[in-house]
């Protein structure tokens, strides 16, 4: 795509109503000379998904037709000179997931809108917000997302240390009082049992450290969501005793990593080292996996990957699969079965997940193993479906009738099955 004032500082305004009609993806307008208003016509895109125009002079309103971008993953407006209010648009966006709209101008109350997304980040630093912070944005995981704004307020005061509370209370000298001596009663009670707990601990790191997995020392880790990842805690987690699962090239485990953060992990490969294409075509395609957002299908966090180890970094749903659920002697004791609404609602939601792996994903990816027990629940029976084969793409522009092993997928009647060893003539999905 080519524009002769896009990047052009002499240029006060860098919009053109031909850039608009172009389907784009991702647009990444970081650090240039972009000023001027936004047209609302510009966010009419709903092929978008990820917009960042950070570090600009861009001016203006945020329009209301920011709400048309359904798609749309990651915005990101950060450090520019927005004025006005956050349209209460953006509430309505069901796939955002990464929210930056600090270091502006923008004013007014926060939309309670936002608070019905399921950001894994969000900030609104540094700019002139008014009123409470919506009370679901009330959260631990949100303290430092709202700091510099002089008038906003927080009922509940202890989340954001840094935020005044919105009730004029003049026994405020009080509360802090009290706060001080509980805290001061629970330093006391851990140092108390700190000596039991670090021989707790110990003694636990010399068990584990016999059957962990040596750490390498030419890892490299690609991250796909916002998650504080720490790669010598998962290394020390792959150990017999977390094994979750086995199958489709891989084991799966249950590491917890600090602040209670729970992850599965799948080891991929174990003492075999690639050529250079396959480790940069091993890469690609798992870089597709993490770019995909939706709330029917587990999300990639990261991939770590070094000479002897690839791991898959994933979230855990520890409601479990919908094969524990369905059988009777894998359910735990009082768990009731699966009533026919929720075993519908299950089903939609797997088959919206394959519909977006298949229609919405580029390339297209096949799932290659859909059954009940690689479909997790969440705590409202939400089906994810998760994806621990990532060998299922079919690049554009190959020949859709000779495919190698493993990008193939034989139709057969009403089944879907992998192809085998070399080049055959058939069809790939």
């Amino acid at each position: 795509m080519e524009s002769d004032t896009a990047c052009d500082p002499k240029q006060p305004v860098f919009w053109k109503n031909s850039f608009i009609g172009w389907w784009l993806f991702v647009f990444n307008g970081d650090q240039n000379n972009f000023s001027g208003e936004i047209p609302a016509s510009f966010f009419e895109n709903s092929m978008f998904q990820s917009l960042t125009l950070s570090g600009n002079h861009i001016s203006g309103n945020i329009p209301a037709t920011v709400g048309s971008m359904t798609s749309l993953s990651v915005l990101d407006l950060s450090n520019n000179l927005l004025a006005g209010a956050i349209p209460e648009s953006l509430g309505s966006l069901p796939l955002l997931n990464a929210l930056d709209l600090s270091k502006n101008k923008l004013s007014g109350d926060i939309p309670s809108k936002l608070g019905d997304l399921k950001l894994n980040y969000l900030n609104l630093s540094v700019n002139a917000l008014t009123g409470e912070i919506p009370v679901p944005l009330q959260i631990q995981a949100y303290e430092d997302s709202f700091l510099s704004n002089q008038n906003l307020c927080a009922a509940d005061d202890r989340s954001f240390p840094y935020i005044h509370s919105c009730r004029n209370s003049p026994a405020s000298s009080d509360k802090l009082s009290s706060s001080l001596l509980i805290l001061s009663i629970v330093l006391g009670a851990l140092l108390i049992s700190g000596v039991m707990l670090i021989c707790f601990l110990i003694i636990r790191a010399l068990r584990r450290q016999k059957n962990a997995v040596p750490f390498p020392t030419d890892w490299k880790t690609t991250s796909f969501q916002v998650v504080d990842v720490s790669e010598s805690a998962i290394f020390r987690g792959l150990t017999e005793e977390n094994i979750i699962g086995r199958g489709g090239g891989g084991k799966v485990y249950r590491v917890s990593l600090a602040g209670g953060i729970v992850v599965a992990v799948k080891k991929i490969w174990n003492a075999r080292k690639l050529d250079s294409h396959l480790e940069k075509e091993f890469l690609a395609e798992v870089k597709i996996l993490g770019s995909i957002r939706h709330a029917n299908i587990v999300k990639l966090l990261c991939c770590i990957s070094g000479r002897n180890s690839k791991l898959l970094v994933y979230e855990y749903l520890h409601i479990g699969s919908l094969d524990g659920r369905l059988h009777r002697r894998k359910r735990s004791g009082g768990t009731p079965p699966l009533d026919w609404q929720t075993r519908l609602q299950i089903a939609v939601g797997a088959a919206k997940g394959l519909s977006y792996m298949h229609h919405g994903c580029s390339p297209p990816i096949i799932h290659r193993d859909v059954k009940s027990s690689n479909i997790l629940l969440d705590p409202n029976s939400t089906p994810r479906l998760q994806i621990l084969d990532w060998r299922g793409f079919w690049r554009r522009g190959e020949n859709p009738r000779r495919c190698r092993r493993w990008r193939v997928f034989w139709v057969h009647g009403a089944g879907v099955w992998g192809g085998e060893e070399g080049e055959r003539e058939g069809g790939c999905l």
